[in-house]
């Protein structure tokens, strides 16, 4: 018979962020309230569970949410038992990320969202934050980007604005633009963080990041891999051994430069290579 588990982890730069994926088959959820705001997505099974006088059925086409000190229960719906994805989002960093939208609060009056595509969005982002490797250069840089993403569609979509403050939008100067990819071009191994990027420019890690998508059309991240794999690309033609190429472009190892470069190509370096000079 299988165990009811659940599993923790903590996020790599946002204080107090927890991760949590469980198992539940038997186990049952007095009445309860957390500290923070928490986001779930029940990916196998499903779950019944009591909110504010109204009771729930909830599987894996709608996200759950609950604001801080909001009285709850759960349990199975189902014999089989459920599986549950859960983020637990600090009051300070729901706060922050609806103040740069210019909400004077941030309050989720519906505790189930039938949205099929933030839930998608939810589900990638969580599989990414269960990740403890350090595999990649950029890890801390891609979850932060992913998480204040995900947190600014979902406050956009979902969460209640009592009052919207007039709002000038700003953009990145070219020259603001122009110096940030100048890094990039000549940082190519280094791993960058969104705080030191958005400190560059005086700016925060929310309005740095908004404003270079808008520039540019793709995340800070997504820009550099981009650069990555053109670089590497011109060493290639230039016959340099593709074993030497990853350290030297920003990948991990090998095996992270192969994926990566193959994702974007549909061929390996080698391959690549072997194409340029048979």
């Amino acid at each position: 018979m299988q165990q009811d588990y659940i599993h923790y982890w903590q996020h790599p730069s946002i204080a107090e962020m927890a991760i949590s994926r469980a198992r539940f088959q038997h186990f049952t959820f007095d009445k309860h309230v957390h500290l923070d705001y928490h986001v779930g997505l029940i990916s196998q099974g499903s779950q019944r569970y009591s909110h504010k006088g109204q009771h729930y059925h909830v599987g894996n086409t709608v996200l759950s949410t609950l604001n801080p000190d909001e009285v709850h229960d759960g349990t199975s719906h189902q014999e089989e038992g459920y599986t549950a994805n859960v983020l637990s989002l600090p009051i300070h960093y729901i706060h922050h990320i609806a103040q740069e939208l210019k909400y004077s609060s941030c309050y989720f009056q519906h505790p189930v969202l039938p949205d099929a595509q933030l839930c998608r969005t939810f589900l990638q982002l969580h599989q990414l934050l269960a990740q403890q490797d350090t595999h990649h250069i950029d890890s801390q840089l891609i979850k932060d980007t992913a998480t204040m993403a995900f947190t600014t569609e979902l406050i956009l979509r979902h969460c209640k604005n009592n009052q919207v403050r007039s709002e000038k939008h700003f953009a990145l100067s070219p020259k603001q633009l122009n110096d940030i990819k100048s890094l990039f071009h000549s940082q190519l191994s280094h791993s960058f963080k969104l705080e030191e990027l958005a400190a560059q420019l005086n700016l925060s890690q929310f309005q740095f990041l908004r404003q270079f998508k808008t520039a540019t059309g793709m995340t800070p991240h997504a820009y550099l891999k981009c650069l990555r794999l053109e670089y590497a690309k011109k060493a290639l033609l230039r016959g340099k051994k593709p074993t030497h190429i990853a350290h030297d472009m920003g990948f991990f190892d090998q095996s992270h430069f192969n994926k990566t470069f193959k994702a974007a190509y549909l061929m390996t370096p080698s391959h690549f290579q072997r194409c340029l000079y048979r």
